[in-house]
């Protein structure tokens, strides 16, 4: 340990000692940038052997530092040093197992094969995850790249890298144009902390025009200004040349499974429209004035470009053969991770040993840690089967968080995207709902149902604003003003054409780190009512509502029952109401109609089918008929006058017998005699105990 703080000291002293002014001209270019790459690498390795005398000095343990057999050991903390142990029990055997990431077989204490990025080096590889549930949230090197330098060594590497920063000051005096000064200068100042120097290096630039407007895109981002590091980063992807752009906006790793090999099969050069329809469904918010999640991949590329070129680099080494892709993969899912752990040089060694690499430059050169994200997080590239048909998507393609059931705050820590971001203005949620579409004449009736959570209010009782946001594609969104109260079901209708289209009900934030939410989903309206042939006659897809009170009769007209939807399909409770609409039958029509709920997912037993095979029963798990022609006394139907009549139906139905589970709700009606039509909603019966 020692020995390291020694090591540290005279790494330190020297990235201070200022070189040689040497005469800008073109013999000399190269000697100036070839100065100042052994000045970045010196600084990169004073601050990452400062990082590990850091992580030493938290596992100090028995007199040395942290070794395997410490990981069953409680660690014990150093008086000042402000950080707690990263690698003691309960956690030990889950870091230890993402420290050994190797994909053959050897993951054996806890599966992590969802986490296991391949580098195409052997079997190297990484191994991305969330920091553990059960320690402190640690401090974020995303938001401070010195927060786990101990405290007796950050002034020490704040002067060294200013002592750097003024070095590459003067060689790009001398060298004006350089990209890669540029990019070295924003990187360092933006390390320090200073965004008005890295500024002042982007606005000054004299580097390739792209490459200039992607460092300036990169501050503005690091400074909240998403708007305009958008269209920053706009204008350095038009200028960029071909072969840069083409890996640039290349999102194979933000996709899924099938996603993959559908964009693999797809040339680059006929991508932008697929990009674009990607970037648009993964857009956080369709209020936001810019994409945030496609801000944050470019400002990944810009932060891979600064951080890659030179190896090692802070703990990583990103040459391809020691398993540099993998870690600019990780990165471009996930960006810069807010910790990582590391358990020593013996520990190292193994590693390099199991990997068969034996030479003692690659044995200094690289370390093996893990690689830690803290959440909340967004998880905002929807599922492939969205952006191949955005139309018909639920709104389950687009979970964006953690939370299993999408409102509370039960942290489900199994769950691990293909990718997401930490989102600057707060946390994200996608909220449960329930959608329906009814037809009219030339148009179509939306409503979407969903239960505000109560940690949205700001008062009690006071409602908050949203928009129910309309998008037919990346360049069309239309709004409407909706309100709702937390803690109570808010349900937004509109009008809308009857062309397909992708829904977004949001309610954002008011202040910095609040929750927004959201609920997204596709829509393919039925046809208009004016298609309807004479005669023909329609239904629509039920909903399920608030059942009518005792002595109430159950509302069938439209507007009354609409709002007393359920803001979910998951639901418990014993009695419920179902509204839905037929098209074409008037009153005083004779009609047959019936509801039915129907168990789904669940074989009937032995003797529930044997009853059905004797006449006893249908053999089928136990459900819900109802059926009655009309008119009949005391029904409670709604008609709607018109070129094509439509009637409202509401009934109440008792479904506390049921077991929990999931079931299918259908509705019909017809003429006597004539082919019923029917339309059907999925649901679910949630146990007493059961979270939604």
């Amino acid at each position: 340990m020692f020995r390291a703080l020694l090591v540290v000291a005279q790494l330190l002293a020297a990235t201070g000692r200022a070189p040689a002014r040497v005469p800008a001209n073109a013999s000399d270019s190269a000697a100036i940038l070839a100065g100042a790459r052994a000045r970045d690498s010196a600084f990169l390795w004073a601050w990452r052997f400062t990082w590990e005398a850091s992580e030493g000095l938290r596992h100090w343990l028995n007199g040395g530092p942290l070794t395997t057999k410490d990981l069953l050991t409680p660690a014990s903390r150093i008086p000042g040093l402000e950080i707690s142990t990263s690698l003691a029990a309960p956690n030990w055997g889950f870091r230890m197992t993402l420290l050994h990431c190797h994909f053959d077989g050897t993951l054996t204490l806890y599966d992590v094969d969802e986490y296991v990025i391949k580098s195409g080096a052997g079997k190297r590889g990484t191994c991305p995850s969330w920091y553990p549930v059960q320690a402190a949230q640690p401090r974020d090197e995303r938001l401070d790249l010195d927060a786990d330098i101990a405290p007796p060594f950050r002034s020490a590497i704040r002067d060294a890298r200013d002592s750097l920063l003024a070095a590459l000051d003067q060689a790009a005096g001398e060298l004006p144009g350089d990209p890669w000064l540029a990019g070295q200068r924003v990187r360092f100042a933006l390390d320090q902390g200073d965004t008005g120097r890295a500024l002042a290096v982007t606005t000054g630039c004299r580097a390739p025009r792209w490459w200039c407007r992607a460092l300036e895109g990169y501050v503005r981002y690091g400074r909240g200004e998403v708007a305009r590091a958008d269209s920053l980063f706009g204008l350095a992807l038009a200028a960029m040349p071909a072969a840069e752009r083409c890996t640039w906006t290349d999102l194979t790793v933000l996709l899924d499974r099938d996603g993959q090999a559908a964009y693999r099969r797809i040339p680059c050069p006929r991508r932008d429209s697929i990009n674009a329809r990607i970037w648009w469904l993964a857009d956080p918010l369709f209020t936001d004035p810019a994409n945030e999640r496609r801000v944050e991949h470019d400002a990944r590329q810009v932060m891979i470009r600064i951080r890659s070129t030179i190896t090692p680099s802070e703990r990583y080494d990103w040459r391809d053969a020691k398993g540099g892709r993998a870690i600019r993969e990780m990165l471009t899912r996930y960006g810069w991770p807010a910790f990582a752990a590391w358990a020593g040089r013996d520990e190292d060694r193994s590693h390099y040993i199991y990997l068969g690499t034996f030479d003692s430059v690659t044995l200094d050169g690289g370390i093996f840690t893990t690689n830690e994200y803290t959440d909340p997080r967004a998880h905002t590239v929807p599922d492939w089967s969205a952006v191949a048909d955005p139309w018909h998507a639920p709104s389950s393609a687009w979970l964006v968080s953690m939370n299993p059931d999408q409102i509370s705050n039960v942290r489900d820590s199994s769950w691990w995207p293909t990718e997401h971001y930490a989102r600057p203005e707060g946390p994200l949620v996608q909220l449960a709902e329930q959608t329906a579409l009814f037809r009219r004449f030339d148009r179509a009736l939306l409503a979407v149902a969903t239960d505000l959570p109560t940690r949205l209010q700001r008062r009690p009782g006071e409602p908050i604003p949203g928009e129910l946001a309309l998008s037919t594609g990346p360049d069309s969104v239309q709004f409407k003003t909706v309100s709702g109260v937390p803690g109570t079901t808010v349900v937004a209708a509109d009008l809308i054409a009857a062309r397909p289209q992708v829904a977004s009900l949001e309610f954002r934030g008011t202040t910095q780190g609040a929750t927004s939410v959201r609920t997204r989903l596709g829509l393919d309206p039925p046809p208009p009512l004016s298609t309807l042939k004479p005669g023909e006659i329609a239904i629509s897809q039920p909903v399920i509502i608030h059942p009518a009170g005792s002595g109430e009769l159950p509302p069938s007209d439209p507007d009354l029952a609409i709002q007393r939807m359920y803001g979910t399909t998951r639901i418990r409770s014993t009695n419920v109401g179902v509204f839905w609409e037929t098209y074409g039958l008037d009153a005083g029509d004779t009609a047959d109609v019936s509801v039915s709920v129907r168990r789904v997912g669940v074989q009937p037993g032995l003797l529930r089918r044997l009853a059905g095979h004797l006449g006893f029963g249908d053999g089928t798990e136990p459900g819900i008929v109802v059926s009655w022609r009309e008119p009949r006394p005391g029904e409670t139907v709604t008609t709607i006058a018109g070129p094509v009549p439509i009637q409202g139906r509401n009934v109440n139905l008792g479904i506390g017998h049921l077991d929990p589970g999931d079931y299918v709700l259908t509705v019909s009606a017809s003429r006597p005699g004539r082919k019923p039509v029917s339309a059907s909603r999925d649901f679910t019966i949630l146990s007493v105990d059961q979270v939604r």
